[in-house]
């Protein structure tokens, strides 16, 4: 089955080039690409690597922000149409979650590209924290009393604003 990103996240390129989407087509849920001006779907995620999860595409460039193995990455994409279709990714790792951390969700990019979200939980208690793109540097911003399930979005336009929703009980 092919699934469509998170209602809220952006799934295609910064380029309009290519459609990101998750596919179980090869036995597990991994991250793929409808390349527009070919109609050709890529497999992004190597098999030998664990499968990347959380996805967002950037606003800002031809790029991707992926979970896996509790380290957020962001995947620099190239790719090249003739003689024949190649798609090039660049890894970087971005940040890697506290120990025994696990991944909730809720991955975004804010308005100038600076600054990843996501949320994690430790301990049971549910985390909302950012991480600078350049530097790795993670930043705890809240500790929500109410489960927040992965809701956790920038502003389009305020890079300072990143916003939850959330529910008690």
């Amino acid at each position: 089955s092919d699934t469509n990103l998170y209602f809220h996240n952006r799934c295609w390129l910064f380029d309009d080039g290519m459609m990101l989407f998750m596919s179980n087509r090869t036995g597990r849920s991994e991250v793929f690409g409808y390349i527009a001006k070919t109609g050709e779907l890529v497999r992004l995620n190597r098999k030998q690597d664990a499968a990347a999860h959380t996805v967002v595409a950037s606003r800002l460039g031809n790029r991707m922000y992926v979970a896996r193995e509790n380290a957020i990455y962001q995947w620099n994409i190239k790719f090249e149409l003739s003689p024949k279709t190649k798609v090039h990714i660049k890894e970087k790792k971005i940040c890697e979650l506290p120990v025994n951390a696990s991944q909730l969700g809720g991955m975004n990019e804010n308005a100038d590209a600076s600054l990843v979200s996501f949320g994690y939980s430790i301990d049971g208690q549910q985390v909302i924290a950012v991480a600078d793109v350049e530097t790795g540097a993670i930043q705890e911003v809240a500790r929500p009393p109410v489960q927040c399930g992965g809701h956790i979005q920038f502003s389009w336009n305020r890079p300072d604003l990143l916003m939850f929703n959330g529910s008690y009980g």
